[in-house]
Parts: structure tokens; sequence; C-alpha cells
């Protein structure tokens, strides 16, 4: 097995552990990943506790598992730096579900309403989840986020 191979092997694993219904393959675990390192590095994603950091708005959601996973990876940083950090009922892994959110707000926006909801479950702890179903150049962030 090879670099890659082990590398994507090891983020489907880190994946599972997170929450074992996460349906995160290879390619998407990989994406997932370097937006969380990214916006980690950038200083954007919140610090730890329950409903400390803002708002998370995601443009295109789909399914919305990218939403997910940075949630999941708040929560796991969280709990690595010994803060409120989503342990989960088995065995101390963080699930999403269980885990108190990050954001004060998840707002999931995208114009095919079909695919949507497969992760909301998995954000229910956010204080406010809203998906929007509408053109990206039809939504108004100020007035949906409240700070008109």
């Amino acid at each position: 097995m090879g670099h890659k191979e082990r590398r994507r092997a090891a983020l489907r694993a880190k994946a599972r552990a997170w929450d074992p219904m996460l349906p995160v393959d290879g390619k998407h675990a990989r994406q997932h990943a370097a937006v969380a390192a990214l916006l980690a590095r950038r200083g954007l994603l919140p610090p730890g506790g329950p409903g400390e950091g803002g708002a998370l708005v995601e443009l295109g959601a789909g399914k919305g598992y990218l939403s997910a996973w940075l949630v999941l990876e708040c929560c796991l940083a969280a709990r690595a730096a010994g803060g409120a950090g989503g342990e989960g009922a088995e065995g101390g892994a963080p699930a999403a579900a269980a885990a108190p959110a990050p954001f004060g707000a998840i707002v999931l926006i995208d114009a095919a309403g079909h695919l949507g909801r497969k992760a909301d479950r998995r954000l229910r702890a956010a204080p406010r989840l809203e998906r929007v179903t509408a053109d990206l150049r039809d939504v108004d962030l100020a007035r949906l986020l409240g700070s008109d």
C-alpha cells in the first residue's frame, strides 16, 4: 500500500471513529481534512466550547457533510485541549449528534433542495440549524444571519 492509499485509509478511519454512519470516501475525506486544516491554520475555526464560534455558512452545501466534518473537527480539537468537546455515548468517541455544537448557527445553502438533509441529524446540537434552498445570487446573508 502506497503513501497516498495509507493516508486515505487513515482519514477514512478517523471519520469512522468520529461517526460510524458518516459516509466518507477517500476523496471527500481528503478534501474535508484539507479545508479543516486550512481554516484552522488561518484561525477561522472556533476555539472550543458550545456556541462560541459565530456562524458556519456552507454555500453549495449539498448533503452538508463538509459542515458535519468541520463540527467534528472542532469538537475533537476542543476535546484534545480539555474543553467541552463532544463525548459520545459509547466509548468516549465523539459523535456529531451528541456533541455540543462549536458554532452558534449553521446555515446550509444549496439550490437543489432534494439533496439536503443527509447530514442534518449530525448537526442538530447547533443552537440554530437552517437549510436554505435558493440560488446563491438570491441569498441575502446579512438578513439571513440577522445582522442588518
